[in-house]
C-alpha cells in the first residue's frame, strides 16, 4: 500500500506558533516469516530421546547436557524425592 502525501485522509495538525515542531509518523512494516516448529531434542546439548511421561528437564554437569529421562520425573520427586 502506498500513500500520496498530497492526500488529506488523515490530517496532522501541529499547534504552537514560532516553535520548531517534530512530527513522527510510523506505520507497522511487513511481518517476517513464521518460525518453524521445533522439539527440545532439536536444540544442541539437549537429550530427550529417553523421556517418559512427566519427565523433568535437568542439567547433567558430567556430560554438559540437558536431559529429560525416567530418572527425574514429577513422580520421583514427589514420591521419595530428596527435599
Amino acid at each position: 500500500m502506498s500513500v500520496d502525501i498530497s492526500q488529506s485522509s488523515n490530517p496532522v495538525v501541529v499547534i504552537g506558533e514560532g516553535q520548531s515542531q517534530i512530527v513522527e509518523i510510523a506505520t507497522p512494516g511487513p511481518q517476517g516469516p513464521v518460525a518453524p516448529p521445533f522439539n527440545l531434542g532439536d536444540l544442541p546439548n539437549v537429550k530427550v530421546a529417553s523421556a517418559v511421561n512427566k519427565s523433568l528437564l535437568y542439567y547433567d554437569s558430567s556430560s554438559a547436557e540437558w536431559r529429560g529421562d525416567a530418572i527425574h520425573t514429577v513422580i520421583t520427586l514427589t514420591d521419595g524425592g530428596g527435599f
